[in-house]
């Protein structure tokens, strides 16, 4: 009992050991910290599991390579690391496959493994290896590599093959950092590589070109704004293809004809190639001549790189040198007096003083510092010169704000300063100061040694709190824009969802159609289902297209008078149709409904019902059953009843943990069977909004394996209505009058498109109304002017349209000195339905605007509506 004991706990004492190593491999700061330990992890995975050889392989070559890079080896055991390099995939398919599928391999013997693994049994008898225990690495789901044990008690660690595999994939995480990290390294060596180039010549020039003189091809690396550089951009491309038309181009249009057959012959490239060998560099001036007649000095200057792949490569770079040609014409003695009696000047210092609050001359080389200029921000300092490290000091603990001296303690560190500036010219900070204000300090690099280094600086403060807000201001501005633009894009996702459905409904009821085309009762059976359907994805655009609902991130409940019996049997089609062939029982039961007609947002709750059933249509597998009940109960509220459906499946069930988060947005349960269902986890989401929107309850009861039920209850009014004879008679009778007031109308349509003008003209002549077309704004301006008054009741006109669109169109028309031009009326149909362009649309004097796709009976309430009021 007791070895028993002692063996457990050295058991757990392993188990811990090997957790403890994984946090290690976590906060490991380096490659080489987590290399060692990895390398530890495997002794208490090899000491965990009494295995002689712990490995680890890594996958090269877009997972069809591994190597053996990690291994250790209990003692007296021969290492193999080194003939386990580079072994390809096809070597041990059995296991490659395995853990392409995320399973382990557990070998209790190797025997048995020497007819159904035959490779893996060669490579493994051949390293004397009788038990083996391997298990894949992952990360997001992709194979990294794998973790095998070589001879480990198999009896004794089958139950923590768990959290081998947690271990693996846990190692894959890792990885995955480290490749990125690796990856950001050579971004940041290729960047210092360019810094590196512009470093050479940059710093004085307005271009800088890296050139292949083999090729002739050339790397833009920079080209300042200066006149001549921004007018010719060698067509503005980071990469010149041809370097000698560019510079004969370029010596054609800007060089002195005294200097162009010059400038082309230093810089022709077999030239070049020539002096490189026998100095490093080439440089010469030339002129060239302003448009403005003036001319300008610039100086060409080429320096010879390491030569790539046996060509010669240079650095070409330009730069102007107007001031060194001044110089050269005046002594030099005098310009260095003046140069430095400029810089002392009372009148430079004064103009520096209104920008920056404080102004000091560092000797870096004797820690000595003098006030150039002072404001009251530092009037307390004592002295005007002394100490430098201790005045920066003394700067940073009166003057910075507690949470940024540690920073500003470190950045006025003069100590290191001179390494620091070593290649930059200027180093700056901000920080808030303690008067509240955001100070920005700098130093300005002022004269280096014979060496580069820099020996002197001026250190110069600047109050800039309003330039701080203006940025904070946009950055809230940018933020706020990002948070309209998230909203956006979550109400595209979730109507996207509902599309699929409904568009499914329509593709199959118009192949039902086709393929029975001589039964005329399934033929139009077919049709009214497309158009309920189509109805339904018209409705889900109009909403996409209210931009107010999308910037707000919410949806209106927009009540009215609805029949729900005609909406569950709509309901029932489309998802009818959605199931396909899958052998499914769809079970509908309606009951107890008194009365048909509620006061309820018809979309939104066909929005729910579609959404449900969909699920469980595919979440249900073949052989099982869906039921959609639908009941009414009454209310303790006066002229208000319970409506109440159900939707039941015998589906995959839902388990308790997630059930707790199934209303959250892009949540999917974790199963197999669920993979493998499409899905973006929007469906119980919208849902669950849009029943909170309507003021209903969603209850849902769910056991795995066994099925789901979901209870939607919604308190509705109950309008006061006709019988629905009664109904039925006077709709149909004011339907009657408006299509019978609409015979004989003559109009003219503008349209572009040929299709959509055929089915215009089809439809308006089923009710007996004639039309016109113009294929854009031009010809509906032109057929108008020049038509007789009266020739046209009514103008359609289309929005988009080549050559003048329909809102200049509209405009122009309403502009005509003639009668009837400001009578017409005039509507727009067009899939331009943002409220911003019915507002152009009122604006450019159109009577009504109507979106796209054509609604026949829309189009005549609206005609009936404006030609009556025209004659009135």
């Amino acid at each position: 009992m007791n070895q028993s004991k002692d063996f457990t706990k050295a058991h757990l004492q392993d188990l811990e050991l090997i957790f403890q190593q994984l946090v290690l491999i976590d906060r490991a700061d380096s490659l080489e910290a987590s290399e060692k330990e990895i390398n530890r992890l495997l002794q208490a995975l090899g000491d965990y599991t009494g295995a002689g050889r712990a490995y680890i392989f890594e996958a090269l070559e877009n997972e069809k390579v591994y190597t053996n890079t990690y291994e250790w080896c209990a003692e007296g055991v021969l290492p193999q690391i080194q003939n386990l390099q580079k072994i390809h995939a096809e070597e041990m398919p059995c296991w490659y496959q395995l853990f392409k599928e995320g399973k382990s391999v557990v070998i209790p013997d190797l025997e048995v493994i020497r007819v159904t693994m035959p490779s893996e049994y060669e490579l493994l008898s051949f390293q004397d290896i009788v038990t083996e225990i391997s298990f894949p690495i992952f990360w997001k789901k992709q194979l990294s590599g794998f973790i095998g044990l070589d001879n480990p008690r198999i009896d004794e660690v089958n139950i923590f093959i768990n959290m081998l595999e947690l271990v693996g994939g846990h190692l894959g995480s890792i990885w995955s950092g480290y490749r990125q990290d690796k990856k950001l390294d050579e971004n940041r060596i290729e960047l210092r590589q360019d810094q590196e180039y512009l470093s050479v010549l940059s710093r004085d020039y307005i271009a800088v070109y890296a050139v292949n003189l083999g090729d002739g091809r050339a790397r833009v690396l920079k080209l300042a704004n200066e006149q001549i550089a921004s007018s010719f951009r060698w067509q503005a491309e980071r990469e010149i293809t041809n370097y000698d038309a560019a510079i004969s181009m370029y010596a054609e249009k800007f060089v002195d004809a005294s200097n162009r057959q010059d400038f082309i012959r230093r810089l022709d490239r077999t030239y070049l190639e020539r002096e490189f060998k026998k100095r490093e560099r080439c440089a010469f001036r030339y002129r060239t001549r302003m448009e403005d007649g003036r001319i300008k000095y610039f100086e060409a200057y080429a320096v010879c790189m390491e030569p790539e792949e046996g060509s010669v490569r240079m650095m070409l770079g330009f730069r102007n040198v107007d001031d060194i040609v001044a110089q050269e014409r005046r002594r030099q003695n005098e310009l260095e007096v003046a140069l430095e009696e400029t810089k002392l000047s009372n009148e430079i210092i004064s103009a520096i003083s209104k920008i920056y609050v404080s102004i000091f001359r560092i000797d870096l080389e004797r820690d000595f510092y003098e006030e150039v200029s002072s404001e009251n921000e530092i009037h307390r300092l004592t002295g005007n010169s002394g100490e430098a490290s201790s005045k920066m000091v003394e700067i940073c603990e009166n003057f910075v704000a507690t949470e940024y001296r540690d920073r500003v303690r470190k950045f006025f560190d003069l100590t290191t300063l001179a390494d620091r500036l070593s290649e930059e010219e200027t180093l700056a900070m901000e920080y808030l100061a303690t008067d509240g204000n955001w100070h920005i300090a700098r130093f300005v690099v002022k004269k280096r040694d014979f060496s580069g280094r820099t020996v002197n600086v001026l250190y110069v403060t600047r109050i800039i709190s309003d330039s701080k807000r203006r940025e904070q201001n946009w950055i809230a501005i940018a933020e706020e824009a990002s948070r309209a633009n998230a909203a956006k894009t979550e109400f595209l996702s979730r109507m996207a969802h509902d599309i699929r459905t409904p568009l499914n409904a329509m593709l199959g009821f118009t192949r039902i159609a086709k393929e029975n085309l001589e039964q005329h009762e399934k033929v139009k059976d077919a049709f009214e289902k497309i158009e309920a359907a189509g109805k339904y994805l018209q409705q889900l655009a109009d909403d996409v297209l209210d931009l107010t609902q999308i910037e707000n991130g919410q949806m209106r409940n927009e009540p009215q008078e609805t029949n729900v019996l005609k909406l569950y049997d709509e309901c029932m089609d489309i998802i009818q149709n959605t199931k396909g062939r899958k052998n499914l029982e769809l079970s509908g039961k309606k009951h107890d409904i008194f009365r048909e007609y509620v006061w309820i947002d018809a979309f939104r709750l066909k929005q729910i019902y579609v959404n449900l059933l969909s699920n469980a249509v595919k979440y249900t597998p073949d052989g099982g059953k869906v039921t959609f009940e639908m009941y009414e109960e009454p209310s303790e509220k006066e002229g208000v009843v319970k409506f109440i459906s159900v939707i039941e499946d015998t589906g995959i069930g839902m388990t308790t943990a997630y059930m707790k988060e199934m209303y959250h947005k892009f949540t999917r349960a974790v199963d197999t069977r669920v993979n493998q269902v499409r899905g973006s986890g929007l469906g119980l989401s919208i849902v669950k909004q849009l029943v909170d929107l309507m003021d209903g309850k969603i209850s849902v009861k769910s056991v795995p394996e066994k099925g789901t039920r979901f209870q939607l209850e919604f308190e509705v009014a109950c309008p006061e209505r006709l019988t629905k004879e009664g109904s039925g008679q006077a709709n149909g009778e004011h339907r009657c009058k408006i299509e019978a007031a609409c015979v004989g109308l003559h109009l003219l349509i503008a349209e572009d498109n040929d299709l959509n003008y055929e089915v215009a003209e089809e439809l308006l002549a089923m009710k007996q109304i004639s039309c016109e077309r113009a294929e854009d704004g031009r010809v509906c301006v032109e057929k108008f002017a020049g038509s007789e008054e009266g020739t046209y009741d009514a103008i359609l006109m289309d929005i988009q349209m080549p050559v003048m669109n329909g809102v200049e169109a509209a405009s122009m028309i309403r502009g005509m000195e003639r009668p009837d031009a400001k009578a017409i009326p005039i509507i727009a149909m067009t899939a331009n339905a943002f409220s911003e362009d019915v507002k152009k649309s009122m604006d450019a004097g159109m009577n009504e605007h109507l979106a796209k796709p054509m609604n026949l009976e829309k189009l005549l309430d609206t005609l009936y509506r404006c030609c009556k009021t025209n004659r009135e």
